[in-house]
């Protein structure tokens, strides 16, 4: 008779290779779940981004309306020949371009120290003799590449915090400097006004560490996040502080 044989697995081999299988189709399972999820974040981050742009959009309205209006009295008192009033009216104006034209880019150092000069001198008119400002400068870097709008704030805090209660003898400086040996360039702004104790030096470093963006102004711990943004883990922000 013939004979019909059936050939079975082993019933280990058998759970072996469903075992197997399992293991694929997780494998399959979690790698589709995790495209998902990246097309989802992508189409999130997208909207986002279009709402930014948005946003910015619908910011610039006002500052080109402010810079259209600044150049208009400026010709003005041009016409009327009050010269420092328009030398005030068109720093006040470069001012606004450079903060249209650049804001959220970078640019040279050198380009934000030009800028920083303009909004000095508009200073050194608000406060005549009673704050002076000093600027030593190493050359050597300035083609480096920064975000815009890094070193006004912190020459604005160093006159509202600093030196701002001070009537006399008020003293600002800007310093670049280049070391060789490290490979690095140093900007510091510092000033000799009231200072701060340990416990607001404490509270004040805390606030720059931890800032995320929250908040719309343009403080210590806004420079200090798009410089990491910008450098990474190779730019460092420190600040120092002694009462008196």
């Amino acid at each position: 008779w013939p004979e019909a044989v059936l050939e079975l697995p082993a019933p280990e081999r058998s759970e072996r290779e469903i075992s197997g299988l399992i293991q694929i189709f997780d494998k399959m399972a979690g790698q589709v779940k995790t495209q998902i999820e990246t097309l989802e974040e992508n189409v999130r981050i997208r909207q986002e981004l279009e709402e930014s742009r948005f946003k910015e959009l619908q910011m610039q309205i006002n500052p080109h309306f402010l810079f259209n209006t600044l150049n208009m009295i400026a010709e003005k008192a041009y016409l009327e020949q009050a010269d420092e009033t328009v030398e005030l009216l068109e720093t006040a104006a470069r001012m606004f371009r450079y903060s249209l034209d650049f804001s959220g880019k970078t640019v040279k150092l050198s380009q934000e120290l030009e800028e920083l000069g303009d909004y000095v001198f508009m200073q050194e008119q608000r406060f005549g003799t009673r704050i002076s400002f000093v600027f030593e400068l190493d050359e050597v870097f300035h083609d480096m590449m920064v975000p815009a709008m890094i070193l006004q704030p912190l020459v604005e805090n160093a006159i509202v915090h600093g030196t701002g209660m001070r009537t006399e003898d008020a003293r600002i400086s800007i310093r670049t400097r280049w070391s060789q040996e490290e490979g690095s360039g140093y900007i510091v702004v510092e000033d000799n006004g009231e200072g701060m104790d340990e416990e607001t030096l404490n509270t004040v470093r805390r606030g720059m560490e931890e800032y995320r963006g929250e908040s719309p102004k343009i403080g210590l711990g806004n420079v200090y996040l798009r410089l990491k943004m910008f450098f990474g883990g190779r730019a460092a922000m420190k600040v120092d502080s002694r009462a008196g």
